[in-house]
């Protein structure tokens, strides 16, 4: 999934381990900042019973590492 939240990128992956079921993720977080690409990988935390409910926390995840980046006075 691809999302655009606050001028960054968000690109979520899921994948479900074949021996629980469980799905967990992992998302790349792309900026551009004074002329100059960022790609910024984050895991997941947790496992999931769904991939919905996975992907919804991950992107939560991913929007609150970009709103704790903006608060820090970066991307301004």
């Amino acid at each position: 999934m691809a999302l655009r939240y606050r001028k960054h990128l968000i690109l979520s992956t899921i994948n479900q381990d074949e021996v629980t079921g469980a799905w967990f993720g992992s998302a790349h977080i792309q900026y551009t900042e004074q002329l100059k690409f960022h790609n910024i990988v984050i895991q997941g935390h947790g496992i999931f019973w769904t991939k919905a409910e996975a992907e919804k926390h991950l992107i939560q995840e991913a929007k609150e590492w970009i709103d704790s980046r903006l608060r820090s006075g970066h991307g301004k």
